[in-house]
């Protein structure tokens, strides 16, 4: 699922459900370089909250019926990235990471799901390079299918 955005583009790859809470359910998230020239992006790509900081990612669930479901898993300190975190992503090239979406977010109740991926690395109050791609990136809602644990 490709991002409108054409200097940066973000894609998820979920497996396909029902997911069930306590049993991994991996994401892969990819971004890619979608110009024609180089793009300084931060390629720590840590996993985080959209009202946290020292994150780059961040997800955003809604019900079937468009209603924000996401609530917060872990409560988390993590260091602001470092100098050698920000690099040149060239023309056509793509980095990715993968997590588990039930180890920082969870549905509450079983039901059909979107999720929506979204990077940003020029966090306000965070010491970041001025060069830096600006703005969020957000990828194509993925349907996400989530059944009860037995």
């Amino acid at each position: 699922m490709l991002s409108t955005l054409m200097v940066l583009s973000l894609t998820t790859e979920i497996p396909p459900g029902p997911h069930k809470p306590g049993r991994p359910c991996l994401l892969k998230v990819t971004l890619t370089n979608r110009s024609k020239t180089r793009v300084r992006i931060n390629k720590r790509l840590a996993v985080g909250y959209r009202d946290n900081d020292s994150r780059e990612l961040f997800l955003a669930l809604t019900d079937a019926q468009g209603r924000r479901v996401e609530h917060m898993v872990v409560d988390y300190d993590r260091d602001p990235s470092a100098p050698s975190d920000y690099v040149w992503l060239p023309p056509g090239a793509s980095i990715s990471t993968q997590f588990n979406v039930f180890e920082w977010y969870r549905p509450k109740a079983a039901g059909s799901y979107r999720l929506t991926a979204h990077y940003q690395a020029d966090e306000p109050d965070m010491d970041v390079p001025p060069d830096v791609f600006k703005g969020v990136v957000s990828s194509a809602p993925a349907r996400f299918d989530v059944i009860k644990s037995k």
